[in-house]
């Protein structure tokens, strides 16, 4: 069960579980951009399509749908992820807020959220808002916010799940997952590939983080980027915290990084 966090390197699970699975891997989503779906709605429609295997979903929420069902999904920093947000949105027409961003620079993009326009949300702790019951306290999504007891939840589902995959870890993620799923009775692995990736690669990904961190913080200012770190404070502790769990799961080279920094 691949948990579609926009923004998330999702692209890439989805077209990962494709090769693997082939027919018996799909898509669920709802009727609409903002159909946010409770777990029994996609266990209903397993239950219906018994022959799928894997499946992905921007609109899905936890928990799982049933006992024994692997989980997949990525985090990121926050600030990373806002400005992978930033170029999607105002780069496509066809996604909701296109015409509100699409003459904006980033530091305006970040002025609107920090105002709470409609839609501003997508960059407002909405990693938390996805993994909690956040996504259903509100008549809408685009109504939600985060509260510190939604971090709790979606830490203990984490603690729970084991790890979750990190964007910036994108390797050493799939290497864990694939670990996992070996041990399944799938027994199978995911192709370490990213897609639609908005920053170049780099051998170390720990520097790569910490560099473009210091870019951004250097492009937006100093105000404005502690700014939008303590607008998604919660994503920013989901983040840390999911991080220090994959690298339990899987470790690689111990270095302290502006991706841990408050």
């Amino acid at each position: 069960m691949h948990y579609h966090i926009f923004k998330n390197a999702g692209s890439s699970i989805d077209q990962g579980l494709r090769e693997t699975f082939g027919d018996a891997w799909t898509s669920f989503e709802g009727s609409h951009a903002h159909d946010v779906m409770r777990s029994s709605r996609l266990a209903s429609f397993l239950c219906e399509h018994p022959q799928i295997l894997a499946v992905s979903s921007h609109l899905a929420r936890p928990p799982l749908p049933w006992e024994g069902c692997i989980p997949i999904v990525f985090v990121r920093h926050p600030v990373l992820r806002a400005r992978s947000v930033y170029e999607f949105v105002r780069n496509d027409p066809s996604q909701p807020f296109h015409a509100a961003l699409r003459e904006r620079s980033f530091r305006e993009f970040c002025g609107w959220c920090l105002r709470g326009e409609i839609g501003s949300v997508v960059a407002h702790n909405y990693q938390v808002i996805h993994l909690s019951g956040a996504s259903f306290r509100s008549g809408h999504i685009l109504d939600t916010t985060a509260m510190h007891c939604d971090l709790e939840e979606a830490m203990q589902m984490i603690e729970q799940w084991g790890f979750v995959g990190i964007v910036e870890l994108f390797a050493e993620s799939l290497a864990a997952y694939n670990a996992k799923l070996a041990r399944s009775p799938l027994d199978v692995s995911l192709p370490v590939r990213q897609v639609n990736r908005s920053e170049p690669a780099s051998a170390d990904a720990v520097e790569n983080t910490d560099s473009l961190l210091e870019t951004l913080r250097n492009d937006l200012g100093s105000d404005l980027y502690t700014s939008m770190l303590e607008l998604n404070a919660l994503d920013l502790q989901l983040y840390q915290f999911a991080r220090q769990r994959l690298l339990a799961a899987h470790p690689v080279r111990p270095c302290r990084s502006a991706a841990e920094a408050p």
